[in-house]
């Protein structure tokens, strides 16, 4: 197999690419915004981290009556990943895995075992609400863990978060009619380039990405948002076509807005709760102003470079990324389509056309298998085409800074994954042939590929 390695320092995201390593890595202007751009990037990361509150009173307000976080930077802290309350909890020797101080720093979603919703819930559980109202419900978690062992003896650990629901606000669900997963929040790196991807070289990934000998074969998941079907590329399942701000702030926070005018909670009990406590609901909680101020915040932020690429064990690792055929999935190069991309208001953002990018993913969809501790990674949760068991290529660019920007390195849709090796070791499925190659390494081997990781 031909291998071709990238050589030397390349950019990450062109010219979006910044070179901060710090906590706020993932939290820096492209150096080409400037003038009212600047100002809106300033405005929009306000909007972003400002803490919502129940109540009109200048500084938040429209959050409510049932929610998940209070702001965006709640679950995305710095731009990243919150570490997931159900660890943090759990390290603290508590199965509760709802958050005691206002936001769950996850989403909780629920379907039947035939896949349709739940009338009293639909597709999210909201487990937080404001003083006075009655949330939604409450997770829990056991983890189960088990040992496995590399062939030369060095022993790793997976382990699997199993979910229960307790306070259903509404109708007692049966577990037997259940499936439940856990989404921890993504790291928002590289949305701008995300939002210009040339859709057509995905496509044609997707009609390429048939590797036999790998077992691997990617495919595109079609999406239809507000009446367009396009290549899905935004979401763990590439289920969006954009960013769907104006959803995180409806679903995640309850605040309401012209692309979703009703409250999350419509028709429930929370909403009368929500009148008593002093909520009206005469008015949209976000402008569409707001809500485009927030989405260039997030596609105009640099995405962060490579660091270490001249040491000697960053460049072994990366040749054995590509040995073991990660690269296959975690595609290194892909380019924007010309025009860059417009907002949700009609904004142009010109300056992310036509660049050479690194995200490390074809995000297509591929099967990541059901075997591992009797599920996998299969979670049962269909989106789009994506059937449980298909999940998006996780782009890497920026990974190697999730621990200095959020404190801690849980990977995975789910964050089960407490480090770079359990997360290779759960690919299963079309990654099976790849995690095989990774699992062969000597132990200095599966360093230096780690070692590699961490360079991103």
């Amino acid at each position: 197999m031909d291998i071709e390695v990238p050589e030397g320092y390349e950019l990450s995201a062109g010219t979006s690419t910044s070179f901060f390593s710090s906590s706020v890595s993932y939290d820096q202007p492209s150096v080409w915004v400037s003038g009212t751009y600047e100002s809106r990037f300033n405005t929009g990361d306000r909007l972003y981290n400002n803490v919502m509150t129940s109540n009109h009173n200048g500084s938040g307000g429209g959050l409510g009556p049932v929610y998940a976080g209070y702001s965006c930077g709640s679950c995305h802290r710095n731009s990243g990943r919150t570490e997931p309350t159900y660890w943090t909890n759990w390290k603290n020797g508590s199965s509760t895995a709802s958050g005691d101080y206002g936001f769950t720093s996850m989403l909780i979603y629920v379907t039947k075992k035939n896949g349709t919703f739940f009338q009293n819930y639909g597709r999210v559980i909201h487990d937080q609400s404001i003083y006075g109202v009655t949330a939604e419900g409450k997770l829990q978690v056991e983890i189960d863990s088990a040992t496995y062992y590399f062939p030369d003896g060095e022993a790793y650990t997976l382990c699997l978060p199993k979910w229960t629901i307790t306070e259903w606000y509404a109708d007692s669900i049966s577990p037997d009619d259940l499936f439940c997963t856990v989404r921890i929040p993504l790291r928002h790196v590289g949305m701008g380039q995300l939002m210009a991807l040339d859709t057509k070289e995905i496509e044609a990934l997707a009609a390429k990405s048939n590797y036999p000998e790998w077992g691997i074969s990617g495919r595109c998941n079609y999406i239809t948002e507000k009446g367009v079907t396009s290549v899905g590329v935004s979401g763990n399942k590439a289920q969006h076509l954009d960013l769907t701000v104006e959803l995180g702030f409806s679903s995640d926070m309850g605040l309401t807005n012209s692309r979703y005018p009703e409250e999350i909670c419509e028709g429930q009990i929370q909403m009368e709760e929500g009148s008593m406590m002093g909520l009206s609901y005469e008015q949209l909680d976000c402008t569409t102003e707001e809500m485009e101020d927030v989405d260039l915040y997030m596609q105009c932020s640099a995405v962060p470079a490579r660091r270490n690429v001249n040491d000697e064990d960053v460049i072994a690792g990366q040749q054995l990324f590509y040995e073991c055929g990660c690269h296959l999935c975690h595609v290194t190069t892909l380019h924007t389509r010309s025009r860059g991309t417009v907002l949700l208001a009609g904004t142009a953002l010109p300056w992310l056309g036509n660049q050479t990018i690194h995200p490390y993913s074809d995000f297509l969809l591929h099967d990541m298998g059901s075997e591992i501790m009797g599920v996998g990674l299969n979670d049962n949760f269909v989106s789009g085409l994506a059937r449980g068991n298909e999940w998006r290529t996780t782009p890497l660019w920026g990974i190697g800074l999730q621990q200095k920007v959020n404190g801690h390195t849980y990977f995975l849709h789910d964050g089960r994954a407490r480090n770079f090796v359990e997360a290779i070791m759960w690919h299963g499925g079309e990654a099976e042939a790849s995690k095989n190659k990774f699992k062969n390494l000597t132990k200095s081997e599966r360093n230096q590929l780690i070692q590699f990781l961490w360079s991103l």
